[in-house]
């Protein structure tokens, strides 16, 4: 016989997570790895896909709205981080074994532009090991802020963004959050992922500290 409603556990004695795994959530792109043994890959692309897991914080009350966070909410900022990504080439300005060079519309070299970039111009990546040299328009690129185009670190960079998105840690703090995990499919049963815990008043470790 079920127990009555009054003898079940309060929600507030475990927790709650919201997962969100959308068609909408994906990108497609190319990327090379370029390994500090010499070894390059060659050009190549992947259709992925990004799902993002909210963990609530064990004994954290909801709202009258009874919502941890909004589904709505939560889709949007990940879809957004993801079609910046899209149909690309995804570029690692950290990459210790490339030099990567943007030139304006004339040829000159000028500084690299994080992002993407809607402006004439070209960028060129040169592997060091071998001299291989890609170039391409720089509008069809997105320069990353990472050592390699891996999906270990997309997940990071793509959870980074959707935090930003989301309104910070603060705020997802203040909403009961303790963590997020954000996953990239690289293809079908390959799959890795990163997960940010957060800490009361929302402060975490930046790349810059």
């Amino acid at each position: 016989m079920a127990a009555a409603a009054a003898e079940w556990p309060r929600p507030e004695s475990g927790h709650f997570e919201l997962f969100v795994a959308k068609a909408a959530c994906k990108f497609n792109a190319a990327h090379f790895i370029a390994h500090p043994d010499g070894y390059r890959e060659r050009l190549h692309g992947h259709n992925y896909r990004a799902e993002i897991t909210v963990k609530g914080r064990q004994g954290w009350a909801l709202g009258e709205d009874g919502y941890l966070l909004d589904f709505g909410s939560v889709k949007k900022a990940l879809k957004a981080s993801c079609a910046e990504l899209d149909e690309t080439f995804l570029c690692p300005a950290k990459c210790a074994a490339t030099v990567v060079t943007q030139l304006g519309a004339e040829g000159e070299v000028v500084p690299l532009a994080p992002g993407r970039w809607d402006g004439r111009g070209t960028l060129r990546i040169v592997v060091k090991h071998d001299g291989a040299e890609f170039t391409m328009p720089r509008s069809d690129a997105i320069v990353l802020p990472l050592e390699q185009a891996s999906a270990e670190l997309l997940a990071w960079y793509i959870c980074c963004r959707t935090l930003e998105r989301l309104g910070g840690p603060a705020a997802l703090w203040a909403q009961g959050a303790e963590s997020l995990r954000v996953g990239v499919v690289e293809t079908e049963h390959q799959e890795a992922s990163f997960t940010l815990p957060l800490r009361p008043g929302g402060a975490v470790a930046t790349a810059g500290s």
